[in-house]
């Protein structure tokens, strides 16, 4: 009996199957043909377990697991590998029955959670996320090769450790369906929008690593799509034309300017001197009747003025300097390259980018429901975001607070700008603003109306929102 246990134990080294090893067992014991066997082949490691009683874990020398003396009758077989979806599987049993069982593929445990809930378990296998938001928000979700059929109950569905490939998903909403088919991509978030009221799915390119994620929803940004489009207008001033092709790069951009709130976290984080300077540059203008931001007793707070009532107004007297000072500060803390955006890449995202639908303003032919202006914004900044976004989902491009841009100012620039992803003109003292103010009538906010400053000036009518180069 040893001999030939010792036999088999070489054999089995020597790659031979699990049916012969199983056979040469049968033989050795001159088994009863009244006992039954299961023969499990998979790969190691995983947890077997027979109408709930523990069986054994899967062998790799083995290349499975032997299951003996099973009664004759029906089972259930349970297979458990952690992080994963189990496989259960019911059979039938015959007596003298070797009953040869394959495992599937292992399917990691995919987590359905509304409204942004994700924690990526450490899985090894490639898996991304897939994130939908749909118009209206309550819908169905189907995915049938991973067997997921699920209601969408919030603004945001995610389907997270999904294999990587590409998956067939059936979306429904009263009488409408739509089919989409979604690659998912490892490591990374796939989105999907779903518009039921103009039967329309928009997604796709849009491949964001959960690192990106956290950052663009920490700091309220989206993703703009690289694309080529006509800048500037015949009907403004001369300075805005002529209209003419610009090559853009994708990139992220902030939804909201950036508020008081925020540039006080960057004021008290550096070495900026109680008079608003770092190394000799005037970041914002401390000293200034209605700056909302002051220095008392070792660090800055928020100054209720006038001009601002709330610390989420957005950030003023800040000169051009403080605006870039501001995106360094973003780099360093985030490990990413934040700047000011091109002018070119400030009037794309003002226009509404892919989704233009060419409104005078930043969202609207009507500057009311889009703009805080010098006829209805009381001659003060308003909270970011309190009127209606453009079709890009952005704040306040018009109105509130006039922009800083990285480029210098020409006014002849449009007639010499370059195709590719233009930055403005080589030489110039002073820089680019846009969008107009709170103290701008509607003419100056208009997405393509043109402004300058010195890059060292300050108003409270100035501030500034950032950019985000996308890798």
């Amino acid at each position: 009996m040893k001999k030939i246990l010792h036999s088999v134990s070489f054999l089995s080294s020597s790659t031979l199957s699990l049916f012969l090893v199983l056979v040469l067992s049968f033989t050795s014991k001159l088994y009863s043909a009244e006992e039954s066997y299961i023969q499990i082949s998979s790969e190691a490691d995983i947890t077997i377990f027979l109408d709930d009683i523990f069986k054994g874990i899967t062998n790799s020398d083995l290349g499975g697991l032997i299951i003996e003396n099973v009664e004759v009758g029906t089972h259930t077989i349970k297979c458990v590998k952690q992080g994963f979806t189990p496989q259960i599987k019911d059979i039938s049993i015959k007596r003298g029955e070797v009953y040869m069982l394959k495992l599937d593929k292992f399917i990691p445990k995919i987590k359905i959670t509304q409204s942004g809930n994700y924690d990526k378990e450490n899985i090894d296998l490639e898996v991304g996320t897939m994130i939908v938001q749909s118009l209206p928000t309550n819908i169905q979700i189907e995915i049938p090769a991973l067997s997921i059929i699920n209601q969408k109950l919030k603004d945001e569905w995610k389907a997270s450790n999904v294999p990587a490939g590409q998956y067939e998903v059936i979306y429904k909403w009263q009488d409408i369906t739509l089919r989409d088919t979604v690659i998912i991509k490892a490591d990374l978030n796939t989105y999907t929008f779903v518009n039921f009221i103009k039967q329309e799915i928009d997604q796709k390119d849009k491949y964001l690593t959960p690192e990106i994620q956290a950052i663009i929803d920490q700091l309220s940004m989206i993703f703009i799509d690289g694309s080529i489009y006509q800048i500037g207008s015949d009907k403004g001033e001369e300075e805005e034309s002529p209209v003419h092709s610009v090559k853009l790069n994708p990139y992220y951009f902030s939804l909201y300017e950036v508020t008081i709130k925020d540039y006080i976290e960057f004021l008290n984080a550096n070495d900026v001197t109680s008079y608003g300077t770092l190394k000799r540059k005037q970041l914002i203008n401390i000293e200034c009747e209605n700056c909302p931001i002051e220095y008392i007793e070792g660090k800055f707070v928020f100054k209720k003025t006038k001009i601002a009532n709330s610390e989420m107004c957005p950030v003023v007297d800040v000169s051009w300097h403080g605006a870039q000072v501001y995106c360094e500060w973003l780099s360093q803390k985030f490990d990413k390259k934040f700047r000011l955006p091109s002018e070119a890449e400030w009037q794309y995202a003002a226009r509404g980018g892919a989704k233009s639908r060419n409104y005078l303003y930043s969202g609207s032919n009507d500057i009311e429901k889009v703009a805080w202006y010098a006829l209805n914004s009381g001659n003060k900044l308003h909270k970011v975001g309190s009127k209606a976004p453009n079709e890009l989902g952005i704040y306040d491009m018009s109105g509130n607070a006039r922009e800083w841009c990285l480029d210098r100012y020409d006014e002849n620039y449009y007639k010499k700008m370059a195709f590719d992803n233009p930055k403005g003109p080589k030489k110039g003292r002073r820089r680019v603003a846009l969008g107009g103010s709170s103290a701008s009538p509607a003419e100056h906010c208009r997405s393509t109306a043109r402004y300058n400053s010195l890059p060292s000036y300050t108003d409270w009518t100035n501030g500034f929102r950032v950019l985000m180069e996308a890798e």
